[in-house]
């Protein structure tokens, strides 16, 4: 029971770097049951920086998570970043996933039906000007792709470290609200966007 809170956090006094990957686990009443930081140790000028913006129950036990390195120097500065941990917090395994013409970022990882997990971001490709593409990632249970696959794959540098921020109550009182309510009119638009698929499992 209880909850697990994502995110990024500079806690250098900690032991990290720059922002890394932050997890926080509440217990069913509100009360820290324990929290780590994610991500490299390496000296950098500037550090380096990890974000975790997904978070799910993981099939069996614990939890995947899903998020942005850059403490690959396989890759440009930032890649995908797909972690799974116990229900404690320690990494059972993590894998970093790029191309070397751009970086990629991740926003959302998610148990497949199939097997695996599925994530979902978007990369840029600097090939004669910068572009922008959506991504989507088909991991097996312990994060490898298909064979075949253009994606590059590397290891965030680093673990799991202990913190010991405390929260904070927030003096925050509700305030009354005189928002209107307006009519609006969406429509959608029909796109030429196709797809392309980079390798199949």
């Amino acid at each position: 029971g209880g909850y697990l809170l994502v995110g990024e956090a500079d806690i250098r006094s900690m032991g990290s770097t720059w922002n890394d990957g932050w997890a926080v686990k509440f217990g069913p009443d509100g009360e820290i049951e324990w929290q780590k930081i994610y991500g490299g140790t390496e000296t950098f000028p500037g550090g380096w920086e990890e974000a975790i913006n997904s978070v799910q129950n993981a099939p069996g036990s614990g939890y995947i998570l899903g998020g942005t390195a850059d403490s690959i120097q396989l890759f440009p500065p930032f890649c995908a970043w797909i972690l799974k941990i116990d229900e404690f917090g320690d990494i059972e395994w993590q894998t970093a996933y790029g191309v070397a013409s751009g970086d990629s970022w991740l926003y959302s990882v998610a148990p497949s039906p199939a097997g695996g997990y599925v994530a979902a971001g978007y990369m840029e490709i600097r090939s004669g000007g910068v572009l922008c593409h959506a991504m989507a990632i088909k991991v097996g249970n312990d994060g490898e792709v298909s064979d075949g696959c253009p994606l590059d794959r590397g290891m965030v540098p680093g673990g799991a470290f202990e913190t010991a921020v405390v929260p904070i109550v927030p003096p925050i009182a509700p305030i009354p609200s005189h928002a209107d309510v307006y009519e609006t009119t969406f429509y959608s638009v029909d796109t030429a966007y196709g797809v392309e698929t980079w390798c199949s499992g």
